[in-house]
């Protein structure tokens, strides 16, 4: 690249475009000096598993942690009773604090939503003992009617189909739309093109799933978490918010992560029953004992969009020129939106969020951001054409 002045001409060589970068990693975690969250270890670091839904939907009549807890090496059972309340705050910074958000319990309460929704968390010694011990809690479920189809589920109760959450009796989680389409430029172009796109339910699978080593200094009041995160700075201001505690008592660290597509950007619930539990349990020295999530891809994210679109054509010049597109985009948002943004797209776009399990249809021309209750990672086959 050259550089003239009035006086000289001055040559500023590249360093980096258009020229070949060494990696410099590669060594390291190919000879397996890698440091994933599975490779922290801790003095008497306890280990945790979840009970997990086996419903799409389901109330929760009782749950029966007796045997679980009567297991050598178990050290705690939680249910939503126990920890729920413990949370001071669980917002988002990318929608931000007063964005209306549908609830986010860290363990279900009173009713599942889907298949894999954590009903209560177990600690023990170990991973193995954690597993089994996940096995002897006994939960009383009432199944319920589900809805699978998030183009069904919009329109809740005055639908006929199944609510998610009260509080969005229409199961629509947000939307935001722009300006109606011109129908006369629709009716007087050349031509008019319509189209119905499916895009199919799609999950981040990283190699390294979500994971978590949280530990409580209860002398000082102090949180260290090591992360599988692509989001430290969040996941810090986050765990200081959920528990009521200045950020400068909070430590991330954040080694190497095995992928994340997006699902490790915010918080999820599963991380908030880590940082909450990681405070509970039983205290046999100045340091609350460790825990390890090993989380599973049950709750990673999974979305799918239905568009509609029409786009006016005109003839300009001898050349096809779009005139105007109307777009009606409903999206799939799963059971608990994580951050609820509607988006903005074409000429003249309105885009909706919606929720799952039971969702329902936006107004005309209002796209819809949705949720519904199904297996999470089970593959959905595309709906027959309209």
């Amino acid at each position: 690249m050259t550089s003239t002045t009035a006086h000289s001409t001055e040559t500023v060589a590249t360093r980096y475009a258009g020229t070949r970068v060494p990696r410099v990693e590669d060594t390291r975690l190919l000879t397996g000096k890698g440091t994933f969250v599975d490779d922290v270890q801790r003095p008497g670091m306890l280990h945790a598993c979840f009970v997990r839904s086996p419903f799409a939907r389901a109330t929760i009549n009782g749950i029966d942690t007796a045997a679980a807890l009567a297991l050598p090496g178990v050290y705690a059972v939680f249910i939503a009773e126990d920890i729920n309340a413990c949370v001071k705050e669980a917002w988002h910074a990318v929608a931000g604090k007063d964005i209306p958000d549908t609830p986010r319990p860290p363990l279900a309460e009173g009713e599942v939503k889907f298949v894999g929704d954590p009903v209560a968390l177990v600690i023990a010694e170990s991973r193995y003992v954690a597993e089994d011990a996940v096995d002897l809690v006994e939960v009383d479920y009432e199944p319920l009617p589900a809805i699978a189809d998030f183009r069904k589920a919009q329109g809740g109760s005055a639908a006929g189909v199944p609510v998610v959450h009260d509080a969005y009796p229409d199961n629509v989680a947000g939307g935001m739309g722009g300006a109606p389409p011109d129908e006369e430029i629709f009716a007087t172009s050349a031509y008019v093109v319509q189209e119905h796109i499916y895009q199919q339910m799609y999950v981040p699978v990283p190699m390294e799933t979500r994971g978590m080593v949280a530990e409580w200094a209860s002398t000082t009041a102090e949180l260290t978490v090591w992360a599988s995160t692509q989001t430290p700075h969040e996941l810090r201001a986050f765990a200081a918010r959920l528990l009521g505690i200045p950020a400068q008592g909070v430590r991330v660290i954040m080694r190497d992560t095995g992928g994340a597509f997006g699902q490790k950007v915010v918080p999820m619930r599963e991380d908030m029953c880590i940082l909450l539990a990681a405070r509970k349990v039983p205290v046999f020295g100045p340091f609350e004992p460790l825990m390890y999530s090993p989380q599973v891809m049950t709750q990673a994210r999974s979305m799918g969009d239905y568009l509609r679109y029409k786009s006016a054509i005109g003839n300009k010049l001898s050349e096809l020129a779009i005139l105007v597109t109307a777009r009606e985009w409903t999206q799939d948002y799963e059971w608990y939106v994580h951050h609820p943004i509607a988006l903005k797209v074409g000429i003249k776009p309105e885009v909706t969020e919606a929720i799952a399990q039971g969702r329902r249809p936006v107004e005309p021309r209002a796209p819809a951001a949705i949720r519904h209750s199904r297996q999470p990672c089970e593959p959905v086959p595309a709906p027959p054409s309209p």
